[in-house]
């Protein structure tokens, strides 16, 4: 079994990289490049690939845990790369020039325009400051990184994360610029070790590549400053609320009369209260849901979509019904409830209706 990587610095991680692990990160990162989407795993273990055996593969990915990232999808698991990886694939110094390069064209346009609030990646190509591959390649690493985004980006990537317009044709692409990295610009002497060490602030080196792990990672994250939960901090077999590839399901739609990324964000805190203890917080965040959906269904208010929708057959209709009832009164109860003597607080069974959450999500993702 391969070890699992640990340390301090860019230098040290790069030092402990194997070829066999260099070769699996170069592979993921080549064919995003070329297919402008993260690689399946099925098309990593082809021959076509090369020669490698698909043990040796499968020990490569185990190993790289906070380079590699897996996501399931309908398809089956896509695998993508964090910062650290893509620096650490045969591409790195490319990568370090592009990422440079924009720095140092921030740094100018800052110098000119302290008022700067986004690039346009048809700016840059015009201007012949950089290729169209070049650009392209500079959008999926803004993506990529924290540190080189402002918070708005004009293109999807392969899981929808994190963006706030739709996605544009070709290498076109719009970028919010990182207000409070500008100032710090003029001061850097060295820009590729700068973007080195930047990566290793967002490296985890426990972060499990599988997705399932990643739910019982015991990793010390905070919810509101609370540390995680007793049960959480000793290990306790944890279920999701909301099933991870329902959720990653719903990232995969593409819908132009509904923007889904609310309700993705609702089901992942979801997840999270109930991973945590949270019950108030799970009951009135199932409410939240109900009330956010009926349109997708063509109706104002959840009741409608309980009683009158048709589409889902009876046992749609019994489980919606359920949750109408009884979920959202218990929800009422806690919300609405005054400050008594002796207080009873909920308890994991008794917000529990992931089932009938799951047939409402399933549904969503049918009719969209």
């Amino acid at each position: 079994m391969s070890e699992k990587i640990k340390t301090q610095t860019f230098d040290e991680l790069r030092e402990q990289i194997t070829p066999d692990q260099r070769w699996v990160l170069s592979k993921i990162w080549n064919h995003y490049l070329e297919k402008d989407e993260w690689m399946l795993e099925q098309v990593l273990y082809h021959p076509s690939q090369g020669n490698k055996s698909k043990e040796t593969i499968s020990s490569a990915i185990k190993s790289l845990k906070g380079l590699v990232i897996g996501v399931n999808d309908k398809r089956g698991t896509r695998y993508r790369l964090t910062l650290p990886g893509v620096l650490l694939s045969d591409r790195g110094k490319e990568v370090e020039g592009i990422i440079s390069f924009y720095l140092k064209y921030l740094r100018c346009m800052y110098g000119g325009n302290p008022d700067i609030e986004s690039i346009k990646s048809q700016d840059l190509v015009d201007e012949k400051r950089i290729s169209k591959d070049w650009a392209q390649q500079l959008g999926k690493l803004i993506l990529l990184s924290g540190f080189l985004s402002g918070g708005s980006f004009s293109l999807q990537d392969a899981f929808g994360e994190e963006i706030k317009v739709g996605s544009v044709v070709g290498v076109e692409w719009s970028a919010d610029v990182p207000a409070e990295l500008l100032p710090k610009l003029s001061e850097i002497k060295d820009f590729p070790a700068y973007i080195r060490e930047r990566a290793m602030e967002e490296y985890d080196p426990d972060l499990p590549v599988d997705e399932t792990e990643r739910v019982f990672y015991k990793r010390e994250e905070t919810l509101g400053g609370k540390a995680p939960s007793k049960e959480v901090q000793e290990g306790i077999t944890y279920t999701e609320y909301v099933n991870s590839g329902r959720i990653e399901q719903l990232r995969g739609i593409s819908s132009e009369k509904f923007d889904l990324k609310k309700l993705i964000r609702l089901c992942k805190e979801l997840n999270i209260c109930y991973r945590d203890g949270c019950f108030f917080a799970v009951a009135i965040l199932v409410r939240v849901i109900l009330d956010h959906v009926p349109p997708i269904f063509g109706c104002e208010e959840f009741k409608e979509v309980a009683n009158n929708y048709g589409n889902g057959g009876k046992s749609f209709r019994e489980s919606m019904q359920n949750l109408e009832n009884s979920s959202r009164k218990i929800a009422d109860r806690h919300l609405h409830k005054q400050i008594c003597r002796k207080e009873p607080l909920p308890n994991k069974t008794q917000v529990n209706f992931s089932n009938d959450l799951d047939v409402l999500l399933e549904e969503i993702v049918r009719i969209l």
